[in-house]
């Protein structure tokens, strides 16, 4: 989007302070920063250079650079694809597998529900960090691992959640009314 690599090192150009292209025009993300002196507060811009010695008058660093010269937003970028990468992950695990594991569970009730929802508590007993570790063990550390590891165990909240849903609307007045006259399951009872 800029230019510029998550691990490209520019020393001349460390520790410089936000500039956005639009944004400067209106007086804020400039590369002005304030800086406290001993004589008092001084704002300084060292993208604007009166000698013209410096060449950073086209440059622009969205969210600025670190102490090495690096691009900020490039860096951030490229952590949050991975954070987003694993949110995802999680949402699609909590959907798809644990609603749909809580809302057979509360449905059929009895036996079925005993022992789904003992299984659920077993894995639930085991703490995530072992099986992150056991599973590093076993398969190549990275990210398909930790993946294999949310996919695991991080269903089971929602599980709880659903089948809590499920067991209270099925003691609902609307639910017997409706059995009364002669609806089924909606599986079984066609």
């Amino acid at each position: 989007m800029n230019g510029y690599t998550y691990n490209e090192q520019i020393i001349a150009n460390q520790n410089l302070a936000p500039r956005v292209p639009v944004l400067e025009k209106w007086g804020i993300m400039d590369g002005s920063e304030i800086m406290n002196t001993s004589t008092g507060k001084v704002t300084v811009n060292r993208y604007i250079d009166p000698q013209k010695t410096t060449g950073l008058e086209n440059t622009y660093y969205w969210f600025g650079t670190d102490v090495l010269g690096r691009d900020i937003f490039t860096r951030t970028f490229m952590g949050t694809r991975i954070s987003l990468y694993i949110a995802l992950v999680a949402v699609l695990v909590d959907m798809c597998f644990g609603m749909s594991y809580g809302l057979i569970s509360g449905y059929f009730g009895g036996a079925v529900d005993n022992g789904m929802q003992r299984f659920a508590e077993i894995l639930n007993g085991i703490p995530t960090l072992v099986i992150v570790t056991l599973l590093m063990l076993v398969l190549k550390p990275g990210l398909a691992t930790i993946t294999l590891a949310l996919a695991i165990t991080g269903w089971i909240g929602m599980n709880r959640v659903a089948r809590a849903q499920v067991l209270k609307l099925k003691e609902q007045e609307f639910i017997l009314a409706s059995r009364t006259l002669g609806a089924g399951g909606f599986l079984f009872d066609f």
